[in-house]
C-alpha cells in the first residue's frame, strides 16, 4: 500500500498536477480574450430566455418585457431582480402560470437609464445527500430610452 501511494505521489510531482508551463506559440496571446457581449436593439418583448444571457436590449419608457428562464438538468433559478427599480421595475403578471422548472418575470421601463436583470441558477439536491456547490449567473442589460 505504501509503495502504491509513493508511486502516486511521484506521478503528481512529475506531472506538476496537470500544470503546463511551456511557451505560448508565436502569434498567439497568453491572456484570455473577454467574452463578447451581443448588443441588439430588437424588440425583446417576445421573451428573454437563458439563451440571452450576457446580451443587451434597448426598450422605451413604458415598454414591458418578459423573461422566462428554464431549469436545465438539475438546476433551478432564483427570482428575477432588477438592479435599478427606478429605471426598470418588476411587474407581476396575474395571468402567468409557470410550469415546474420555469421562472417567469415581467419588467417595465419607468425612466431613461440602465438596469440589469439578474437571477442565479443553482443545483437542487435531495435532502441529506452530498451536493456540489455550483451556481450559474444570468444577467441581461436593459437600456431604457425616453
Amino acid at each position: 500500500m505504501k509503495i502504491a501511494l509513493g508511486l502516486l505521489a511521484a506521478a503528481f510531482l512529475v506531472t506538476g498536477c496537470g500544470h503546463w508551463t511551456g511557451a505560448v506559440p508565436q502569434g498567439t496571446s497568453s491572456t484570455p480574450s473577454p467574452i463578447p457581449t451581443v448588443t441588439t436593439s430588437t424588440d425583446p418583448a417576445s421573451n428573454i430566455t437563458e439563451a440571452d444571457d450576457g446580451r443587451q436590449f434597448t426598450i422605451t419608457v413604458g415598454q414591458t418585457i418578459d423573461v422566462a428562464l428554464h431549469a436545465q438538468g438539475f438546476e433551478h433559478w432564483t427570482d428575477l431582480a432588477s438592479s435599478n427599480p427606478l429605471v426598470l421595475v418588476a411587474r407581476p403578471d396575474p395571468y402567468a402560470a409557470a410550469a415546474i422548472g420555469v421562472t417567469l418575470g415581467r419588467f417595465q421601463g419607468l425612466a431613461a437609464g440602465t438596469a440589469v436583470i439578474t437571477a442565479e441558477g443553482a443545483v437542487t439536491c435531495p435532502s441529506g445527500s452530498m451536493c456540489p456547490m455550483m451556481v450559474r449567473e444570468f444577467a441581461v442589460r436593459i437600456t431604457v430610452s425616453a
